[in-house]
């Protein structure tokens, strides 16, 4: 049955609309828009203009496979956080086997299982030029969409440009600067309701106000998201388990002294509470419903808290402008407890299994990190054959890994001691140049050639204690290493483009991506032979593609092929104590993506995408030590956590009614079928179709807008783990993670 309260949906679900993203810049698009349509002048697409190349350049001009999204786009099919980007851009999935905090970002494929570790990602997150989450880590960092002015998704590697994290891809946020001339303000507020879920709420809340006029300007954005869950926990009877609370801000102060120059600095904080990591039986027993787990467990709280702060300068020349990027981000992940549920062997039997017993765990797993960046860069003027980028970047990375985890069922047989007990100080440290030249030929070629040279360093203390990996009820019992890993990895880029004319582009491009290696925290501690370290992986991109528009702009495409050969793959194992990270092989992906938008009506604009992709292992590797036992990867083996096909469409209507702007929107996408082992062997898992519904209204300066998502109530399966165990510990049954299931809701804007 639908409950329908007054709440607000989770945010990435809910495609909710923030108030934000009403910029200057939206409304004068809007509004130039609405006057050509009632005029009756010939509809043309949005020029987008993006800034992936860290230069200001066409979205249709760009030589590269680029998808990016505006902020009025992104309001108007309600995306507010990195699983609604993830729905409208194929090719990029999240496979991840946990709350949004952990989601770890795929391009094309290229992953080796559903949990990142504590390896660095394959995917580089930049907000504005900061670098999110730029060292090794576990999981990615999910900031709201909220007022954002566009999202550009860079498919294949980027190395040149944005270093070690970006092996098959990036996506930036870039957000609203503030207006120096203009007050402004915003706010919103959104209700909905889950099919069989608990309800939901968020606010935002936007004012930009100029201090100096011209000059100095102020902007401030804060939000708060209560998303309320919607799984159910067997045992214990507890529904709506999987709940989640995010609360943050931002705020931007932008100087202009003189036209050469200008200074940016930024503030935000994000506070993240998920209260389960939102797993289901993949089999439900009979008389449950389909969105259920058994754990017997009150799921621990996971927590991430981000404070980023940066300062941007740029000094324009006659022939050159000068970029410095200061940033710091204080980050802190964490696991903080659980209570479970067991039934005691005598009693139970007696009771047949039945009344369970509560008792206690205190599990702290942190992860702190103090990330420290540095990028100076400087860009030739686009006034000549010649365009040229040259700049060095500086990372330190300084993070405290703790698992402590103390249980008093098993407390009394082992001495009072904790199960497992680690601690891991460590330090990444990337100090690189990197340069980019494109040279254009007779005004339709255009040749590029760019490198990134860099030292990439890392150094950990590793002291394991606990029963479990030491094996003595000893509290003073621990093992101490030290590791070091270092690389001097080098990433070139060669591009060919051929404009034949203003509306079609041609190119041909040639790249390296490149991850840094790391350390198993399980080594030497007993359990399958678990190496000490493992290696860095790189990726050579092979792509042709073509970009243009028809029909006097009306319609809008770009398409692309590409082959990837992937070496020395980083590949998430398992051993008798948990998980642990290998090298294993070799691998090819091939693939098409297409895109298409259109304005063939000035009321009608609509759009689809598809992505087809085929990956395979080039170069096998035997006894790899996974969930569901040792196994031998061969040649021709399907890689895991990756849907070989993915598609979405939508089509928006504008009209009056009654008198007033209206607009109607449906939206749908499709997810292929994945598997969490090689060779399509595992749970099987996606294979699901999605819909969803959006119509508004304005009312002078108040937008009203329902939504209803997952219109059909698919229950889709986005992640799957295999039943494990760590020694005699079974640690889980054969689960899913859905979708949120079927959502409605309304949310209100107003503009000052």
């Amino acid at each position: 049955m639908l409950k329908l309260n007054t709440t607000t949906v989770r945010a990435g679900s809910l495609a909710l609309v923030c108030a934000a993203c009403w910029s200057a810049n939206a409304q004068a698009d809007s509004s130039a828009t609405a006057s050509a349509d009632r005029a009756d002048e010939p509809a043309r697409l949005q020029e987008i203009i993006v800034t992936a190349t860290k230069r200001k350049e066409s979205l249709q001009n760009v030589a590269a496979s680029i998808v990016a999204e505006t902020g009025a786009q992104l309001e108007h099919r309600g995306a507010t956080q990195l699983e609604d980007i993830i729905a409208n851009t194929p090719g990029l999935t999240n496979p991840s086997t946990g709350p949004a905090n952990q989601t770890n970002l795929v391009i094309r494929g290229v992953t080796t299982g559903a949990s990142a570790g504590l390896t660095q990602s394959t995917v580089s997150i930049l907000y504005d030029d900061i670098p999110i989450d730029p060292a090794a880590s576990e999981g990615t960092t999910d900031l709201r969409v909220v007022d954002i002015a566009r999202v550009e998704v860079l498919r294949g590697p980027q190395g040149t440009l944005f270093g070690a994290g970006s092996l098959s891809g990036a996506v930036r946020y870039v957000t609203n600067q503030p207006n120096l001339n203009d007050f402004q303000a915003s706010i919103a507020a959104t209700a909905a309701a889950t099919e069989t879920g608990g309800p939901s709420q968020n606010g935002t809340l936007m004012m930009n106000a100029p201090i100096v006029q011209g000059a100095l300007g102020l902007r401030a954005v804060g939000y708060y998201f209560d998303d309320g869950g919607w799984i159910a926990d067997q045992i214990t009877g507890q529904r709506d388990i999987n709940d989640t609370q995010t609360g943050g801000g931002r705020v931007m102060l932008a100087f202009r002294p003189s036209d050469r120059f200008r200074g940016d600095l930024t503030v935000m904080y994000q506070d993240s509470k998920d209260y389960a990591e939102g797993d289901s039986l993949y089999a439900q027993p009979g008389g449950y419903g389909d969105k259920e787990v058994s754990d017997g467990i009150n799921e621990p709280l996971y927590e991430a808290k981000n404070a980023i702060t940066s300062l941007s300068l740029q000094y324009d020349y006659d022939w050159a402008s000068l970029d410095s990027i200061t940033s710091y981000q204080d980050r802190r992940n964490g696991w903080y407890g659980q209570d479970y549920f067991y039934v005691p062997l005598v009693t139970g039997i007696v009771s047949g299994f039945q009344n369970p017993v509560q008792g206690a765990d205190q599990n702290v797993n942190l992860i702190d990190e103090e990330n420290f960046t540095q990028e100076f860069r400087l860009t030739s003027r686009d006034n000549g054959p010649l365009k040229w980028i040259a700049g060095t970047f500086f990372l330190n990375s300084a993070a405290h890994a703790t698992q402590q985890n103390y249980s008093d069922l098993v407390a009394p047989y082992i001495g009072g001691s904790d199960i497992v007990n680690l601690q891991i100080p460590g330090t990444q440290r990337e100090v690189a140049g990197f340069g980019h030249l494109t040279y254009t030929l007779a005004d339709h070629w255009d040749l590029g050639v760019g490198v990134r040279v860099s030292r990439e360093t890392l150094d950990d203390n590793v002291t394991t204690g606990g029963f479990l990996p030491v094996g003595s009820v000893s509290p003073s019992a621990f093992i101490a290493k030290r590791y070091h890993e270092a690389d001097t990895p080098t990433t070139p880029n060669f591009s060919l483009d051929y404009r034949a004319n203003a509306d079609l582009t041609l190119y041909g491009e040639i790249a390296r991506g490149f991850r840094v290696g790391g350390i198993n925290t399980t080594s030497g501690t007993g359990g399958r032979p678990t190496p000490q370290t493992y290696g860095p992986d790189s990726l050579w991109n092979y792509e042709l593609g073509a970009k243009g528009r028809a029909l006097d702009g009306r319609v809008a495409y770009s398409t692309d092929i590409y082959y990837m050969n992937w070496t020395n793959i980083q590949v998430s194992l398992q051993n008798t104590l948990g998980n642990y990270t290998g090298n294993a092989g070799n691998a090819a992906l091939y693939g098409f993506e297409g895109q298409v938008d259109s304005r063939l009506l000035p009321w009608l604009q609509a759009g689809a995408s598809l992505s087809l992709s085929h990956n395979r292992i080039t170069q096998g590797v035997d006894n790899l030590s996974t969930a569901i036992g040792v196994i031998n990867v061969e040649p021709g083996d399907r890689l895991p956590d990756s849907p070989e096909s993915q598609a979405s469409l939508y089509a928006e209507t504008d009209f009056d009614a009654f008198s007033r702007p209206a607009y109607l929107r449906l939206s749908g996408d499709y997810t292929g079928v994945e598997y969490t082992g090689f060779a399509e062997t595992g749970t099987k898992f996606g294979d699901f179709t999605t819909a969803n519904l959006r119509a508004g209204m304005t009312f002078d300066r108040v937008e009203l807008t329902a939504f209803l998502d997952n219109a059909f109530n698919t229950a889709g399966r986005r992640g799957a783990l295999d039943p494990a165990q760590a020694g005699p510990v079974f640690i889980n049954h054969q689960d899913v993670f859905y979708i949120r299931p079927r959502t409605v809701g309304l949310t209100a804007r107003v503009e000052f």
